[in-house]
């Protein structure tokens, strides 16, 4: 745990689970580019949450931060392995055949990572994937996921990760990430894009032009 101008940096417990869910379906559903243009709610967006928070407490590898004084979490870093066990990846993809307005956004992510993984072998262990990031519109331009995510990345390789990736849809975080030493690997351009004929992300501002998928290699 570090402590720093009033704000928590920690690993993600029980303890602050629901507040964590309560904090990513926020910043997901009122900010992110293609949750917001495919205008997923709160309530379609919450079984997603709670089924990666849920995970993430059983995992210990993500980050959380919170305002010391009020306890509120007000900022997020989910990671996971790359390399899931075959029952979780059994509900996750039943999870998301229920949620029938979030499929173009696990679409773009698994087209990613599919690239990704193409000739390459990689076993449990190696690759450490954040899979969710954000903070709370209130506390941006402070240097807070900066900080969060250079105590998540040393987390990783003290556990022997070899590399990091993340898929990033917004263009203030793909600098961000270019700054913090990833690399561009895959993309997938929003105007391009089509989902069972239709595109589905052609109103997401002009600025953010593309889905990538970046790698930092320890």
């Amino acid at each position: 745990m570090l402590e720093k101008d009033g704000i928590i940096y920690e690993l993600l417990q029980e303890k602050d689970l629901e507040k964590t869910i309560a904090c990513v379906t926020d910043v997901f559903t009122s900010r992110e580019p293609l949750t917001t243009a495919l205008e997923l709610t709160q309530d379609e967006f919450y079984p997603f949450a709670k089924m990666f928070c849920d995970k993430a407490v059983e995992d210990q590898l993500s980050y959380i931060t919170k305002n010391t004084a009020t306890d509120e979490v007000i900022g997020f870093l989910i990671a996971e392995d790359l390399i899931q066990e075959p029952d979780f990846q059994e509900s996750y993809h039943r999870l998301f055949q229920e949620i029938v307005k979030i499929q173009p956004l696990i679409d773009v992510v698994d087209k990613l990572e599919e690239k990704y993984l193409e000739n390459q072998k990689i076993t449990k262990g190696e690759v450490f994937h954040m899979f969710l990031g954000g903070i709370q519109q209130s506390y941006e331009h402070r240097g807070i996921p900066e900080i969060a995510l250079k105590e998540l990345l040393e987390s990783a390789q003290k556990r022997n990760y070899m590399s990091a990736i993340i898929e990033v849809s917004g263009i203030n975080s793909q600098r961000n990430m270019l700054q913090a030493g990833f690399q561009e690997k895959f993309s997938i351009d929003y105007q391009d894009y089509t989902y069972e004929g239709k595109r589905v992300f052609a109103g997401i501002p002009k600025i953010n032009k593309k889905c990538i998928l970046m790698e930092k290699i320890f």
